[in-house]
């Protein structure tokens, strides 16, 4: 019996670039190379109720079809205290299904608001009524990626912005998508974002910063896994 070819994951493909890399270009497919091997992930649940004997909130994010590791819950955490229970503005990145949501809706004071923007919305029920906008784009494109994306109305407009495994992964020229999102913070603002090949990003970004003479206002480095910024003036 054949492998049934999906018409829908070859449109896909076709449409976007990052999709291309992991879709079968002849069964519109996921390839299998690059999916997490079952039994890793199996743990990786086991590992995690650990972590968080806490049922309910457990129970929301496996609803969402994904969840926090230990590192990514506290590392929020402490980035969201430093706002001292402000009303805070916040962007995912590459949101999923959800997890961030859920979990820093029930961190953030009453009046935030969590945006989010990831190549399509892909949100599960739950995580798509706690935010406010989604300016993912409808329909997918090459000018649609995270480096084409017109940010220039998200410029100067957030406190936090988080990403695990999505803008500093899914991209192709990394120094933009991160520059990007350099400018779409607040005065004061913070953003951590997970991603690829952190020695030559920071370096690349700091020496571009030195040639605009943009270092006074931005502080970039690397910390534990993730790329954080934050925007100084």
């Amino acid at each position: 019996m054949g492998i049934k070819v999906s018409l829908s994951g070859l449109k896909l493909r076709e449409k976007s670039p990052v999709h291309a890399k992991i879709i079968h270009q002849e069964t519109g497919r996921r390839m299998t190379n690059s999916t997490e091997d079952i039994s890793q992930m199996i743990d990786k649940i086991n590992e995690f109720k650990q972590l968080y004997p806490d049922k309910q909130f457990y129970e929301k994010s496996l609803h969402s079809g994904n969840f926090l590791d230990f590192d990514s819950k506290e590392n929020i955490k402490i980035d969201i205290g430093k706002f001292h229970n402000k009303p805070i503005n916040t962007l995912i990145l590459g949101p999923g299904k959800g997890a961030e949501i859920i979990f820093l809706k029930e961190l953030l004071n009453k009046k935030s608001n969590i945006d989010t923007l990831g190549l399509s919305n892909s949100l599960s029920p739950e995580a798509n009524n706690l935010i406010k906008n989604d300016h993912s784009p409808k329909k997918l494109s090459e000018k649609t990626t995270f480096e084409h994306f017109n940010h220039l109305k998200l410029v100067n407009n957030y406190d936090y912005i988080y990403s695990k495994m999505g803008a500093g992964y899914h991209t192709d020229y990394p120094e933009i998508t991160l520059l990007k999102v350099a400018s779409m913070l607040k005065q004061g603002g913070i953003a951590r974002i997970q991603a690829r090949g952190y020695s030559d990003l920071v370096s690349n970004i700091e020496h571009y910063l030195q040639l605009k003479e943009m270092n006074r206002f931005i502080n970039i480095r690397w910390h534990d896994g993730y790329i954080i910024i934050e925007k100084i003036k």
